[in-house]
């Protein structure tokens, strides 16, 4: 159907059908815990207190109490999800979800992120919880070369994925690689001046190609001008 070349790999933030507003925090739920036994009480008096010829309001009150009972029942499991998540707070809806930053803010949701071909095919793609792209470049590449049975050659992705290990890594595969720091990518982007020194020398390899191919891209935009 066509080739691999060189592949490009992104991604986007997708939104969870989750509400930002039902979170679960330690403490929130600690608060849940004791207002639910507060009003188990609360209700256990009034039971106590109503006139037992009164069967319909005593039907009523045992419902209430069986539906705090099972909210109770319920806390610590939730606090126990929280703990081993590691996070400061979950949401109740979608516990699976993370808040993601992007541009503008934080996205309750996940990272989708696709590999594409020189053809644009897509020819890898994953959803996770990850909250730092660059942890994703090289698991991206394992899986192209193992659905498409073939070494991947040159790659490239946004500054998003870069890392000096990644960089090393790289190299270390035999792959051409184009992954922008974010000082150079605005440098790429807008001109200006690079702030940032590179000290690592995967580092420097990649800014001298990168800034060799931005100079002449801006070569070539100056002459067509």
């Amino acid at each position: 159907m066509g080739k691999l070349g060189q592949v490009a790999i992104d991604w986007t933030r997708i939104a969870a059908n989750a509400s930002r507003n039902r979170l679960d925090t330690e403490q929130a739920l600690r608060d849940a815990r004791a207002q639910i036994r507060r009003d188990i009480r609360r209700w256990q008096q009034q039971c106590d207190a109503d006139d037992p010829n009164e069967g319909a309001g005593n039907e009523v009150g045992g419902e209430v109490l069986d539906r705090l009972e099972q909210q109770l029942a319920e806390i610590p499991a939730r606090l126990e999800r929280l703990q081993k998540s590691g996070l400061q707070k979950i949401s109740r809806s979608d516990p699976d979800s993370r808040f993601l930053r992007e541009r503008g803010g934080f996205t309750l949701g996940y990272t989708a992120t696709l590999a594409v071909s020189e053809d644009h095919l897509i020819v890898g793609q994953c959803v996770t919880q990850e909250t730092n792209d660059n942890g994703l470049l090289l698991p991206m590449l394992d899986l192209v070369e193992q659905q498409c049975g073939e070494k991947v050659q040159q790659a490239s992705a946004d500054s998003g994925f870069f890392s000096v290990d990644n960089l090393q890594a790289l190299e270390e595969r035999n792959i051409d690689g184009y992954v922008p720091d974010s000082n150079l990518a605005r440098w790429l982007n807008r001109g200006g001046t690079l702030r940032t020194r590179a000290s690592d020398p995967a580092h420097r390899r990649m800014r001298g190609k990168l800034l060799a191919a931005g100079c002449t891209r801006n070569a070539k935009r100056s002459w067509n001008q």
